[in-house]
């Protein structure tokens, strides 16, 4: 009887459903002139009950009713017949969730150069092959000046530049003069900067040259403008020139370029790669298949496959991950080192073994098997054989055994491209950071600023690796692989450095971090919203609960202190104990709990506080009097989402900061009260509402949220 009476239930839920989506397509259809069939309704109802939220079934109407009005109709009458005609004409033209990426190699970017004369740019013939690395000392002079000449042709399109005298109606501009220009020259160089490489020529003694030449510097009194200047880079140089020297004033990089601005100049010009491969659409259909397919980056970096607690933070970071929205595309971009330490002869078994490893952890995760897509970039202490860049991918028999369980797998080289609809992004695995900071000739006294910089440095510089041949090689055929024109959506340099983000022109510049030497910090990049989240797996969690302040701590505990996803939980009146806190470890949470109070506990269903960006702890609450709960966080990142909490009321947050709060949720409502920022919840939440709590690149020292329940129930 029960069974019956629940089947016609469903049958008066699933009519009910089934009249309004009928009520909103014939709106729609009848708005934009047409009436449809029954026929016409039904089949048009069927594909529409695929669709779980109202905005997807408007989309899909919009779309169908787009083809119809391109195709010759005799009436304004839909049948089923031409309503089939036009759903197949789209989904022919919607592309497959393989061709809305692809990943670009070092080897096959495109090359090009800029003729000076005729003021545009042309493409060279790429050679594909590897002995497209074997170069000859033409092209190393061919690289310099290709990197002259792209920074050069910025300033020639700078509104504050020009190759002729100042005038009086252009009295505001700056004119670019050559080193030749400045022979035989006296006296200082009035509303006139010099670009030119900076190079010593002689011991401790640094030349300006450019295409036509090279002159003395003399920097004793010269004023820097904010960044990281090493040697071989391209500057401005602003002075005065005497006996043939040039006393420089003020040095900074040429000014940068965003990729709009860009983009104009190029007359259509794919310099990024991959154009073609993906489907030539408008940018509104770009914007409309992004909405379409939400997609996730994650981007990791040194992630040791030889370290077994490393293992643990990723089976831990994949479970998160494994239940996100089915539908969204995921893609895990891990770049090496991929082993702790090296191995000798023994590297390349050893590292196959991780691969192994890797891939028994992603099999058990079936939903990611399917649906995501794993790329690896190999480090310089991978097996590739070469320091020099760009750098090959992983040996395909090195990675066999992970592939043979997971088919979504590619070898990518170092740098790499990916081009996901309209986002273009660059991956470069190298420690840059460190690289341009100790060889820099002058930095800056801000040392918390070099994040900054250094971002603002290689955008100036259009190039990831503006660093002299002999300390970063580079393959001279393949050094327009490394540059940076026009600027990315997305350049992520994955460095040992501490994990930062910074935009500049509408470019982010990003770094991961250390996955297995920072805590399993990661970053996860959004391209629908063009957000980069900071984020981390923290796979010990304590919980600490004291009856008699009816009081919850929950905090992450050291490495060292218990190994694995333990609990901690002490009661001083748990099994007869009164005079001390008793402690008990053990696997299960629920189990561990009931040991110090049954039903009276609260339980934690997941030990994993925090699975990376928007996981969540739910805590289900038995108390029937007002309860505080307390977390600690020693880590810099914590987003953390908290779903439905039930029962009870939240009165207030307190959250004790170790620095300024960047970021808040639109639910909370912020108020300063020195160093405790009080969030005070919105009258629309109350009883049995939904909290989120989204932290980027925040350091909390503790987080309390009161509960009083008695309102509740």
């Amino acid at each position: 009887m029960k069974r019956k009476v629940f089947a016609v239930k469903c049958e008066i839920l699933y009519a009910k459903m089934e009249d309004s989506i009928r009520r909103e397509m014939l709106a729609i259809f009848k708005l934009n002139g047409y009436q449809l069939k029954p026929d016409a309704q039904k089949c048009l109802i069927e594909y529409m009950s695929t669709f779980d939220m109202a905005d997807d079934r408007k989309n899909f109407i919009n779309s169908v009713i787009t083809v119809i009005q391109k195709i010759p109709m005799e009436s304004c009458f839909l049948d089923e017949e031409s309503v089939l005609k036009s759903i197949k004409h789209l989904e022919k033209t919607i592309p497959k969730k393989s061709e809305l990426f692809i990943i670009i190699p070092a080897n096959v970017v495109p090359k090009f150069s800029y003729d000076m004369d005729k003021k545009k740019f042309h493409l060279l013939p790429c050679t594909a092959s590897k002995s497209a690395m074997l170069s000859t000392g033409a092209e190393k002079e061919a690289l310099y000046r290709n990197r002259f000449l792209l920074i050069y042709q910025r300033l020639l399109n700078h509104e504050l530049f020009t190759v002729d005298e100042p005038s009086v109606f252009n009295a505001k501009k700056y004119q670019i003069r050559t080193v030749e220009s400045l022979c035989g020259f006296q006296g200082s160089l009035k509303s006139t900067v010099i670009v030119g490489m900076m190079s010593q020529l002689k011991h401790h003694t640094f030349h300006l040259e450019d295409l036509t030449g090279d002159i003395e510097m003399n920097l004793t009194e010269t004023n820097f403008q904010p960044g990281l200047y090493v040697e071989n880079m391209i500057v401005m140089v602003e002075g005065f020139v005497s006996d043939s020297i040039l006393h420089a004033t003020t040095i900074g990089f040429p000014p940068i370029e965003s990729a709009e601005r860009s983009l104009n100049h190029l007359d259509n010009m794919d310099l990024f790669g991959g154009q073609k491969e993906i489907k030539e659409l408008n940018l509104n259909e770009l914007s409309q298949l992004e909405e379409t397919f939400d997609a996730m980056f994650i981007f990791l970096s040194d992630i040791f496959l030889d370290s077994p607690k490393v293992r643990k933070a990723l089976n831990c970071l994949f479970d998160g991950f494994s239940e996100n929205d089915p539908s969204q595309l995921l893609f895990f971009v891990f770049s090496g080192e991929f082993l702790s330490e090296y191995y000798g002869i023994q590297q390349a078994s050893i590292l196959q073994d991780g691969f192994k490893a890797l891939g028994d952890i992603v099999v058990n995760y079936p939903n990611l098997v399917k649906r995501a897509q794993f790329i690896f970039i190999p480090s310089s202490a991978d097996a590739v054989f070469t320091d020099t860049i760009p750098r090959q991918p992983l040996l395909p028999s090195v990675v066999a055994p992970f592939k043979s369980k997971v088919r979504n797998c590619t070898l990518a080289t170092n740098p790499c491209r990916i081009r996901y609809l309209s986002h273009r992004i660059v991956v470069f695995r190298e420690d840059i950071v460190s690289r341009i900071c100790r060889n820099s000739f002058y930095m800056p006294n801000e040392m918390e600023n070099i994040p900054e910089y250094f971002a603002k440095t290689i955008l100036a510089q259009s190039h990831l690796s503006p660093l002299p041949l002999h300390i970063s090689p580079v393959y001279w055929n393949l050094d327009h692989s490394l540059y940076l024109y026009p600027l990315p959506d997305l350049v992520v340099c994955c460095d040992k450095y501490r994990p930062f983000t910074q935009t500049v022109q509408g470019c982010v510049v990003t770094n991961p971090g250390s996955f297995s030497r920072d805590n399993f910090v990661f970053q996860v990049y959004m391209p629908s919203i063009q957000i980069v989240e900071s984020s981390g797996v923290f796979p010990c969690v304590a919980m600490k609960i004291d009856h008699s302040h009816h009081f919850i701590s929950i905090k992450q505990m050291k490495q060292n202190e218990i190994p694995g996803n333990y609990l901690e939980v002490t009661d001083a009146r748990a099994e007869g104990s009164s005079k001390h806190d008793e402690t008990y470890h053990h696997h299960d949470p629920k189990s561990a709990l009931e040991r110090c109070g049954g039903k009276a506990v609260p339980l934690l269903e997941r030990p994993t506080l925090s699975l990376g960006v928007f996981q969540f702890l739910q805590l289900s609450l038995a108390y029937c009097r007002p309860v505080t709960i307390e977390f600690e966080f020693p880590s810099e990142f914590i987003p953390l989402q908290f779903l439905r909490q039930t029962n009870f009321h939240i009165t207030k947050i307190e959250i004790f900061l170790g620095r300024r709060y960047d970021k808040l949720h639109s639910y909370l409502i912020l108020q300063s009260v020195s160093s405790v920022l009080l969030l005070v919840i919105d009258e629309k939440l109350g009883t049995g509402s939904s909290i989120c709590v989204l932290c980027n690149s925040l350091a909390i020292v503790s987080l309390k949220f009161f509960f009083d329940i008695s309102s509740g129930g």
